[in-house]
């Protein structure tokens, strides 16, 4: 988030720390742009709220981010 914050000052970019469940609900709500979650958690709020991923992070030595743990 800080990254971001300095790469584009021009815009202002909050961050909160939400439970999952108070995250899940925000998500069905529509009511966030972006969230950064484990990714089993992604999984199930793209299977129940339509969540979609921009990214995946994975470990630099898997090439396949399918085949490792990562998050979004």
């Amino acid at each position: 988030m800080e990254h971001l914050r300095k790469v584009i000052p021009q815009y202002e970019i909050k961050s909160v720390e939400l439970s999952f469940e108070k995250l899940q609900k925000a998500i069905k709500a529509g009511e966030l742009d972006f969230f950064i979650a484990p990714s089993g958690f992604f999984a199930y709020v793209a299977e129940s709220a339509g969540a979609r991923h921009i990214a995946t992070r994975h470990p630099q030595g898997a090439k396949d981010p399918s085949k490792s743990v990562g998050s979004v």
